[in-house]
């Protein structure tokens, strides 16, 4: 990678293009929107640049960050016509566009200019002290990354890895239960460990994450549409037949052919990441029928977890994730009947407490922390990789209400802590 550029130039243009954006008066949503595309695009180079490595918490940051913001507002703009979209987004006018637009950007701006600061903060870096590959499968996806580096790292065949075999079980079991996250998660687990080896090849294992990501939601939005038609097909019959014959983002009867084909896949998988819709509906109500909640969604969820202060307290919001909230106040148009949980998002959340001042300073915090986090855990051996898998998968869930992320890993990483304490004491005996 050639020479990063210097703290004082990062630092500053990214502040400067967030207050660029954050004033830039509308014209048209589509030259806001080109604009700002372009503006993401390039602070997520600066990212790449400023942490030196793919595989990092800010790094994952900024690329889950682009799926759910830039790319998804960027489909939105090409097709509005799913039948699945949430109102707010179907009937936005070029001036909602282009607010949303210009938030997500200068969000991002802000992350980028806390990881140039960050970078110039002290920390000390943590030192590997590998425990071997048996004791790592104790743990589940904390054990398939680690196993997987250990593997990869010793050159062992794929077809005799056991964290191959438990990342395609665990991945079975949660297609079993039509969850993404869970059919994702023990093979981007097994991704990472094969990608922090010494011997990594990185792009070969960013290419196996991105086929795996895009047959899981093909998958994922295939059987959903089956069943609301009544069919029960078989996994291979939705691999062969879904990308051709359905639209995977409308669920139409439809063919595709050649490229086509990609491009249906591409508009299934941005109808699975659809953080940029939720931003609509938050603008549409907030301030104008909801009021700022200035904290409430951010510090009593996290007491929520704390049994007795959840009783004493009466908490307004007395469960760790906001997306019961979230659908009942902002999205569903039948409260009594619809018992689904919609996302909120980072920025949703954020621009639910303090508005777009909130979005700016919450996504600069964000930064610091996880740019320390890197920092004292880099990606360099089984251990760190295993703590990625775990810890940092919460931390890149942005999808998610902030509470629900920060609590989530921390709960995670108290216990893998725990766990690899004892281990270390049984080995040591």
């Amino acid at each position: 990678m050639g020479p990063r550029p210097s703290f004082a130039v990062v630092g500053g243009g990214a502040i400067g293009l967030s207050i660029l954006v954050a004033i830039m008066p509308p014209t048209t949503a589509a030259s806001v929107g080109a604009l700002c595309f372009a503006a993401q695009t390039v602070l997520l180079v600066i990212l790449v640049s400023l942490t030196g490595r793919l595989l990092s918490l800010a790094t994952g940051f900024g690329i889950v960050w682009f799926l759910l913001f830039p790319l998804r507002l960027a489909y939105l703009s090409y097709d509005r016509s799913s039948p699945f979209l949430l109102q707010a987004v179907r009937y936005a006018d070029g001036a909602q566009f282009s607010w949303v637009w210009l938030v997500t950007t200068a969000g991002l701006g802000a992350f980028v200019a806390a990881v140039a600061v960050g970078r110039r903060l002290p920390h000390s870096v943590r030192v590997e002290r590998p425990l071997g590959q048996g004791m790592y499968l104790a743990l589940a996806l904390f054990g398939i990354a680690a196993a997987s580096e250990a593997e990869a790292t010793q050159s062992v065949p794929l077809w005799l890895s056991p964290s191959a075999i438990l990342a395609i079980l665990g991945s079975a079991v949660g297609y079993r239960f039509g969850f993404k996250a869970l059919v994702l998660y023990p093979i981007g687990a097994w991704c990472v460990g094969r990608a922090a080896a010494a011997n990594a090849r990185v792009w070969a294992t960013g290419l196996v994450a991105l086929v795996a990501v895009s047959i899981t939601f093909t998958l994922i939005q295939g059987q959903r549409r089956a069943a609301l038609s009544g069919e029960s097909p078989s996994i291979t019959s939705m691999i062969t037949r879904e990308p051709f014959h359905y639209s995977l983002a409308h669920g139409e009867v439809h063919t595709y052919r050649g490229a086509a084909v990609l491009v249906n896949v591409a508009g299934g998988v941005s109808t699975r990441v659809a953080g940029a819709d939720y931003l609509f509906a938050l603008h549409d109500a907030v301030p104008s029928r909801e009021k700022f909640l200035f904290g409430q969604s951010l510090w009593q969820p996290a007491l929520s977890t704390m049994p007795i202060l959840k009783h004493i307290l009466a908490l307004r919001f007395n469960q760790l994730s906001l997306g019961r909230y979230m659908n009942l106040t902002f999205l569903t148009t039948q409260p009594l009947t619809d018992p689904s949980s919609q996302s909120t998002t980072v920025p949703g959340d954020l621009y639910l407490n303090f508005g777009v001042v909130g979005i700016i300073f919450g996504l600069f915090g964000l930064g610091i922390l996880y740019t320390l986090y890197d920092g004292r855990f880099p990606v360099s051996g089984p251990t760190s990789a295993g703590l990625f898998a775990v810890v940092g998968f919460n931390l890149l869930t942005i999808d998610s209400n902030l509470a629900f992320i920060l609590v989530s890993a921390g709960l995670h990483l108290t216990i893998v802590t725990a766990t690899l304490w004892v281990l270390q004491r049984s080995r040591s005996v």
